[in-house]
């Protein structure tokens, strides 16, 4: 047999299961959706171990869509936030990601005490823009 009679053999086998294959892609789009509107809303952060899983789960649930519908752009989008999502996930888990941020907060801490009266900021952060310091006795939210 050839590939391209392999192919169709096996096209032919997802064919009952196509709507199956294309809710679990839906599925897929509204973790994208859900995951990014939390973030936007501030309820998760966009570095964290949750945002990271869920773009691997919703790449991971498009794939699936794929195997009816193949979309060479897709695919090529979602394998790499597959493999992107594995190295962030890996880069947590081993321990680097704290030890870049403990770095990164020492060097800030010398830097105050070389240059007193100098704020120091993390990356990511400008005096225009500085972190949120929660005052005693303020409700947390808005306000």
């Amino acid at each position: 047999m050839s590939i391209t009679a392999d192919s169709t053999v096996m096209l032919a086998a997802l064919e009952p299961h196509h709507l199956v294959l294309q809710a679990i892609g839906a599925l897929g789009s509204l973790i994208y959706v859900g995951s990014y509107l939390l973030v936007q809303c501030g309820h998760i952060c966009g570095n964290s171990m949750l945002d990271t899983s869920c773009k691997l789960l919703a790449a991971l649930c498009v794939m699936v869509s794929l195997a009816t519908a193949f979309n060479l752009a897709t695919f090529l989008i979602q394998i790499s936030f597959i493999a992107i999502s594995i190295f962030g996930l890996w880069y947590r888990i081993s321990g680097r990601f704290a030890a870049r941020r403990s770095r990164q907060a020492h060097i800030l801490a010398k830097r105050q005490e070389y240059l007193p009266g100098v704020e120091a900021y993390m990356p990511g952060e400008s005096a225009s823009n500085p972190p949120a310091v929660q005052q005693p006795g303020l409700p947390r939210g808005r306000g």
